[in-house]
């Protein structure tokens, strides 16, 4: 597996160093953000990556799923640090608020914070420090 990337930085330029050799809870959709993001902990960082997937009622969960399946396997064989994913069924809002609003937009906003919410749940029952997720600027759903 060849994976290329930009060092991981914050914003003033600084590179998280921090993170180097540590426990990380990641939010995995299966999607180029968050299996970068892992690859890029994974490789860069060295870092021990326990993988979360959500299953929020997404429409395309099979192929979330498939993604998640196919990655897995090569990340489990090049690296000992990568730890099976967990996987939760939290729907994503919440159905009340579908039943109350259909499927307007404005309920799909903050989804990103329902995931942090679960991995947060796993990091502190794994006793993990640090959460990451991948999503891109454009993502409206943060």
């Amino acid at each position: 597996m060849e994976i290329s990337y930009n060092s991981m930085m914050l914003a003033d330029g600084n590179k998280l160093e921090f993170l180097r050799d540590q426990k990380i809870v990641v939010t995995w959709t299966g999607g180029l953000d968050s299996t970068s993001l892992i690859a890029l902990l994974l490789l860069e960082y060295n870092c021990t990556v326990l993988p979360l997937f959500v299953a929020r009622g997404q429409k395309n969960y099979e192929e979330e799923r498939a993604s998640i399946e196919h990655f897995s396997k090569k990340f489990s064989r090049k690296f000992k640090s990568f730890h099976d994913t967990f996987e939760v069924n939290v729907p994503v809002p919440a159905k009340a608020f579908k039943e109350k609003y259909g499927k307007n937009q404005l309920i799909l906003v903050l989804r990103n914070s329902d995931l942090i919410n679960q991995a947060i749940r796993y990091a502190v029952c794994e006793n993990v420090a640090y959460i990451a997720v991948g999503s891109n600027i454009e993502d409206t759903f943060g």
